[in-house]
């Protein structure tokens, strides 16, 4: 059996013929590692020397990738998550929106490798873990519609025509010129999704009055939903809106 050791070292020598360096001013060196980022790009760093020892810096790419992809960092839930996430790397984020940490030539090695982590998990957590974009989605709805000066309530249950408890997410009331209108979110359509939608608004609308709605929120986002289940809410007389087109959503329930 090959012995732990050799292992380390076939890890180590990869890691130093795949890591490449660049002077791209006086003061700066880019290093590309052979880590890969979810673009499948490598994994880019900076180094600046300054008085006390070097800075090592993402320059800011992280977080513009994040807000480009429509993730901002802009709740307080988020800056809470962000924080404890860098603070278990020892990774600062600047004015600039930078992931920075300062070391020694000493310790250029442990700290180099602390920020690459952490931008791969930066990564990570804010779009590839489903938990988070869930929550995430649903925090920014609500931050939508209450900058939206929209009157809703939250968190409404039903009873359904079958003495079944179904939960909506918001109920805007009826006015003048609008019906009762509930809505449920879908951070990810899929089939049990739309299936349990129409059974809970077929089961609910028999129970409220003439000419109530049911809005579904798609989150199209991260993934598109299918043609084939939007079409099936429809027959059904639900109402599916894409958060990519949100302002319709406006048109729906102000």
């Amino acid at each position: 059996m090959t012995a732990i050791g050799d292992f380390i070292n076939n890890y180590i020598s990869w890691l130093k013929d795949n890591t490449t360096g660049e002077m791209i001013n006086d003061n700066t060196y880019e290093i590309t590692s052979p880590f890969l980022d979810r673009h499948n790009d490598y994994i880019q760093i900076y180094i600046s020397e300054v008085e006390n020892g070097y800075i090592l810096t993402d320059d800011g790419f992280i977080m513009s990738d994040l807000e480009l992809s429509g993730m901002s960092i802009n709740t307080a839930k988020r800056t809470r998550e962000l924080n404890l996430l860098l603070n278990r790397f020892g990774i600062n984020l600047d004015k600039n929106n930078a992931l920075t940490v300062t070391c020694q030539k000493s310790t250029f090695p442990q700290k180099k490798h602390a920020l690459i982590q952490a931008m791969l998990a930066t990564n990570d957590l804010f779009v590839m873990s489903q938990t988070h974009v869930e929550s995430f989605f649903a925090e920014d709805v609500k931050l939508f519609l209450n900058e939206s000066n929209l009157r809703f309530s939250p968190d409404i249950s039903i009873v359904g025509k079958s003495s079944y408890v179904h939960n909506y997410d918001y109920l805007f009331s009826a006015s003048d010129t609008k019906p009762e209108r509930f809505m449920r979110l879908a951070n990810n359509l899929e089939r049990g999704i739309v299936g349990n939608l129409i059974f809970s608004w077929s089961d609910t609308s028999p129970r409220r009055p003439d000419g109530s709605k049911l809005i579904t929120l798609v989150n199209d986002l991260d993934k598109k939903p299918k043609d084939e289940d939007l079409s099936a809410l429809k027959e059904y007389s639900i109402n599916p809106l894409l958060w990519s087109d949100k302002e319709r959503l406006l048109e729906e329930v102000a």
